[in-house]
């Protein structure tokens, strides 16, 4: 029991010494040795990509490379072409396309050609109508026409005969008269040269007074003017439908009989009646 007494004595003891050293640091110790370096760690992992930096500035222009080769020689000169054709050029008293060139313009190259005989004589109206409705009707045609104006007379003249003879005919189960004028003559007729029925021409008409005036001057040169008066397809500007315009052809054997002279001298403004002779011509 003394013993433990003791024991405990000494601890409590040594407790006391322990702390009153620990309130006061002592002295540093003198620096230890150096040691020697130790191993080199491992590598450590890649860092993330840093932001791209800003573009540098454009670098100065080359110098420019040498130039191409020299200008290439000029070539040879193509061959020529062939040499055109020539338009022919047509004269008054040819022989040409199924008649008789008449007239011609300034080139040559355009004119109007007679038939070589006359189509004919007939009136210049529908002289089988009994009623007689084409003798006062004005078809449309006065003053003095012009080159080419003849077509569209012929044209005319025929539209409206046909127009009247199916008004006063309307029934199918009775004969229409037959349609017959200077006019309807030279649209019917048709001429082919020999050895050429392929080039047959049709295209006639009755002519202006301007057309038939140069047709009077080249009467000669045509030849074959058998009749007296002529037709023209133009009517008179000086009567209500009634009168149309002829030519003498034969001055000789002209009569006044119920024409009168027109105040244009030469043109005779005849009856629509009237019976007279009919030469074709066409254009070219």
């Amino acid at each position: 029991m003394k013993l433990k007494r003791m024991f405990a004595l000494l601890l409590l003891a040594m407790g006391l010494i322990v702390a009153n050293a620990a309130e006061a640091t002592g002295a540093a110790g003198p620096t230890g040795k150096k040691r020697p370096t130790g191993y080199k760690g491992l590598k450590g992992d890649k860092g993330a990509t840093g932001a791209t930096g800003q573009t540098g500035a454009t670098g100065r222009t080359g110098t420019a490379g040498p130039k191409g080769g020299a200008k290439g020689d000029k070539g040879d000169a193509g061959l020529r072409g062939a040499t055109g054709v020539s338009a022919p050029v047509h004269e008054i008293g040819e022989q040409y396309q199924g008649g008789i060139v008449f007239w011609v313009d300034a080139d040559g190259q355009h004119g109007l050609i007679a038939a070589k005989v006359d189509q004919g004589t007939a009136t210049w109206n529908n002289s089988n109508d009994p009623i007689g409705l084409y003798t006062h009707s004005i078809v449309g045609t006065p003053g003095l026409g012009g080159i080419n104006g003849g077509f569209i007379n012929t044209t005319s003249i025929i539209v409206q005969q046909n127009t009247f003879n199916l008004i006063n005919h309307p029934d199918p189960t009775v004969a229409r008269i037959a349609v017959s004028s200077a006019a309807q003559l030279t649209a019917d007729y048709t001429e082919c040269p020999p050895n050429t029925i392929s080039s047959c021409y049709d295209d006639w008409y009755l002519p202006s007074v301007i057309e038939l005036e140069f047709l009077l001057n080249q009467k000669d040169v045509v030849g074959n003017f058998v009749g007296n008066y002529y037709w023209s397809s133009n009517e008179s500007e000086y009567s209500d439908g009634m009168d149309a315009i002829a030519l003498c052809f034969n001055t000789i054997g002209c009569p006044n009989g119920d024409t009168q002279i027109d105040p244009f001298g030469s043109h005779l403004q005849a009856y629509k009646h009237q019976v007279y002779s009919v030469r074709a011509i066409r254009p070219f």
